[in-house]
C-alpha cells in the first residue's frame, strides 16, 4: 500500500460474479451429457422446513446405478405449501427437463 496508494485491493465478490455464472453453465452442460447417456432415471423431490420456517423442496435426478444429482433447488418463501402451489412448481422443473432431453 505504502508503495502505491491509489491501489486497491480486489473485492473477492468481484472474481465469482464474473465467474460463477460462466462455471454453473459448463457443469450443467457436462452433467446434461453425463445424463443423457442413460436409458432410465428417476425423478424425485424431498421436501422439510427449515429451522427459520422456510419451506425448501429438492428435486434429484438419479441413475440406474444410484448415483443421485439436484437439479433444483425450491424455497417457498411467502408461499403456501399447498399442493397446487408444489405441483406448479415441479411442472415447471420437469417441463424444463423434457424440453432439455428432447432437444438433444
Amino acid at each position: 500500500m505504502a508503495r502505491c496508494p491509489g491501489y486497491a485491493v480486489p473485492d473477492c465478490s468481484d472474481f465469482f460474479t464474473l465467474h460463477l455464472a460462466s462455471e454453473a453453465t459448463a457443469v450443467a452442460e457436462k452433467l446434461f451429457t453425463y445424463l443423457t447417456g442413460f436409458m432410465h432415471l428417476s425423478l424425485s423431490f424431498d421436501g422439510w422446513s427449515s429451522k427459520g420456517h422456510n419451506e425448501i423442496y429438492t428435486v434429484h435426478i438419479t441413475t440406474p446405478l444410484r448415483r443421485s444429482f439436484l437439479i433444483e433447488g425450491l424455497i417457498l418463501n411467502g408461499l403456501s405449501a399447498t399442493g397446487e402451489t408444489l405441483f406448479g412448481l415441479l411442472s415447471l422443473v420437469s417441463h424444463l427437463l423434457c424440453d432439455m432431453f428432447k432437444a438433444k
